[in-house]
């Protein structure tokens, strides 16, 4: 808790390590991952520790996966120990006509005649799709007469399905193709879903409303104009009815989606850049209309002002707390006078997605995000992007910086903006694009003059906060343009206090990867190390915070390996601490490098007065034998502070790695 106060700073990694642990204490679980052909590609780390889950205790853990026949999803697939089942086209269509057999006997419409051609129809050009059968049901029952007659034309595959639905629907609904089209950029191009109340809100805003008549309802024409393909959730929400909308809505040559029908006028292809230009626009749009005009901007006056949630060290916990609960109250007033106002708030992740000179959108731009004006005072302090208010005399340029606008700041460094300005905490422009891992926007601020030596009020540069959030494109740029992977903190903490805690001065990016577990950051650091520099202290490091993939990094290099059982500052071996540290992966690298498993370690720390605990990045000790405590001890007289976060498979688990490698030292006496 100390270290991540808010779940929503827990790293992938942790909540993961949290989640298998509680799944290895329960005597039987059932998980289920639907759609893993809807995940983004890029997660191939997840769909590892996916797959281990399922083949680490198939006992008590029962994995079931759902997917199309994906190529990036089937080479991780392959040679699983997961039973495959495959649809079979035979078997899917019986199951279809059954489910068609079904709705039609619980339908008020009687058609037994016709029943068997329907189900004959449907499963022919639906191409085993259920999906497709659903969607041509609820036509059937709308208007069963018609739809007898029109077996014969009914819509061959996904594609031409689609098309006929959003003709008809539009003719029915009274709406035009292009009001159609304006819908559904926005709910498969929202960076969350937008509920019914906010589109109805950001389409009343536009001088035309889309194209509807002074006579037509913004809500029945936004629920009517797609029929069936949108639907309305409980929460509200609008949504595709099937991934696969969504994909011939981008793309009109996958596979599964294509139109066989050469007499239809396919529906116009959403070009995703044009789409996210359009809503990034609307919003700014929509935050000038005077929605913002009676907001008021608290008065801050330096160090006192509202801190940023991303900054938990600098904050007082306290504080921060009672300044986030009256935020999120005038929020909420706020946004029931203005639905879309949240919404409209997160227009730079949508602008960060366009690349290249835009005259049109930066002069909409240069209106909004002005010093001073009061629509862009009171957006900073609004958004709920940063949790609370921006630091204070946070300028145009940072928001440029932070947000990724790289055509944009570039267009603003060369009309003279302070390269260098900072703000409350003393971070300049190029450290905000550092930490949110901005690295084209980061390579133009240094092109320009950018320092990348700068440091902020904690003595962090911005190769040191690229290495906290893991931003290996950042740490690229930076290393690039001369920034050392061994550049120390140069300053304490505001909140230090040198009785209660270590100094922090001297932590290298090295070191906070190795801590936080960054693979692809270290990875990203060593390539810019030769081998006379020092790596001392960071796999112990690694070690006690149980990063194994951290450790198997560092030990491909000899001057790791030739040190592996040296001892820390506070007596203790990397094996001791993965011991201690309850991690059976790290553990198991270790002593798959021939760690020691009977060297002895002092575990000064657990002993020592608070002021002394923590690890401490110095060089190993002399190693002393015969004295002290060997991995086991570590792993039974764990700290309380890990106890709970390790379920018994899982020590059991490192205490017979342990044992079956020293079974020749050690007794079973010990442990009574």
């Amino acid at each position: 808790m100390k270290t991540h106060p808010s779940v929503n700073k827990v790293p992938t990694d942790e909540l993961w390590k949290c989640f298998s642990s509680a799944l290895s204490g329960m005597e039987k679980v059932y998980c289920v991952v639907d759609a893993l052909d809807e995940m983004e590609p890029g997660h191939d780390s997840f769909l590892a520790d996916l797959l281990n889950l399922g083949r680490r205790s198939p006992k008590s853990i029962k994995l079931a996966l759902t997917s199309r026949q994906l190529p990036h999803l089937e080479a991780h697939l392959k040679g699983s120990c997961l039973v495959d089942l495959r649809l079979d086209r035979k078997n899917v269509d019986k199951d279809i006509a059954t489910y068609i057999s079904h709705r039609l006997k619980n339908s008020e419409i009687t058609l037994t005649e016709e029943a068997h051609g329907i189900e004959i129809a449907i499963c022919e050009k639906g191409k085993g799709l259920f999906l497709y059968a659903r969607l041509m049901m609820d036509q059937c029952l709308q208007d069963p007469a018609h739809f007898v007659t029109q077996l014969d034309k009914l819509p061959d595959g996904l594609g031409n399905m689609y098309t006929d639905l959003l003709q008809e629907h539009a003719a029915r609904s009274g709406t035009t193709e292009d009001f159609q089209k304006l819908v559904l950029e926005w709910v498969t191009h929202s960076t969350r879903p937008l509920r019914l109340l906010e589109l109805i809100a950001v389409i009343n805003s536009l001088p035309d409303r889309g194209g509807l008549k002074p006579d037509q309802d913004t809500k029945l024409s936004i629920r009517t104009c797609c029929g069936p393909l949108l639907e309305l959730c409980e929460d509200q929400v609008m949504q595709i009815i099937h991934h696969s909308f969504t994909e011939f809505l981008l793309d009109p040559d996958q596979h599964h989606v294509q139109m066989t029908s050469k007499e239809c006028v396919r529906f116009p292809v959403i070009d995703p850049v044009l789409a996210h230009r359009r809503i990034a626009m609307m919003c700014i749009k929509y935050l000038q209309s005077g929605c913002l005009d009676e907001w008021q901007v608290p008065i801050r006056n330096g160090p006192e002002s509202p801190l940023s949630e991303r900054d938990d060290d600098l904050a007082d916990g306290r504080n921060v707390s009672r300044r986030l609960d009256q935020h999120a109250k005038s929020q909420k007033e706020w946004i029931l006078k203005f639905p879309f106002l949240s919404y409209a708030s997160n227009w730079p992740l949508h602008a960060e997605k366009l690349t290249g000179q835009d005259t049109e959108l930066f002069e909409q731009l240069d209106g909004f995000i002005q010093d001073g004006n009061h629509e862009f005072e009171s957006w900073k302090h609004f958004w709920d992007g940063c949790l609370a208010a921006f630091p204070h005399d946070f300028s145009t340029l940072h928001v440029a910086a932070f947000c990724g606008l790289t055509a944009y700041t570039e267009r603003l460094l060369h009309r003279g903006a302070d390269l260098n300005v900072g703000d409350q905490h003393k971070r300049t422009p190029i450290i905000y694009a550092a930490m949110e891992g901005r690295h084209q926007t980061l390579k133009v601020l240094i092109e320009h003059g950018a320092r990348v030596a700068e440091v902020d009020v904690r003595g962090l540069a911005p190769i040191h906060h690229a290495a906290i959030r893991n931003k290996p494109a950042s740490l690229r740029v930076l290393l690039n343009f001369g920034a050392s992977p061994l550049a120390g903190k140069s300053a304490e903490d505001p909140q230090y206090v040198a009785h209660c805690g270590k100094s922090t001065v001297g932590e290298t990016p090295l070191t906070y990867v190795c801590r936080y577990g960054h693979v692809e950051a270290l990875k990203e650091l060593l390539k810019y190390l030769d081998q006379s520099q020092s790596l001392d202290g960071l796999l112990h490091l690694a070690a006690d915070q149980g990063r194994a993939e951290i450790v198997a990094v560092l030990l491909q290099y000899e001057q790791v390996r030739a040190h592996i059982n040296d001892k820390d500052g506070n007596g203790n071996t990397a094996l001791y601490l993965a011991a201690r540290a309850q991690d059976p992966a790290t553990v198991r690298v270790l002593l798959h490098h021939k760690a020691d498993v009977h060297a002895r370690s002092e575990d000064q720390e657990s002993e020592a007065p608070l002021r002394r605990r923590g690890f401490e990045l110095i060089p190993p000790r002399v190693k002393k034998f015969g004295v002290g405590q060997t991995a086991i001890h570590g792993l039974v007289r764990c700290s309380h502070r890990r106890m709970l976060q390790r379920s018994v498979s899982e020590i059991k688990e490192i205490l017979d790695l342990l044992v079956a490698v020293g079974k020749s030292f050690y007794s079973i006496s010990f442990l009574r």
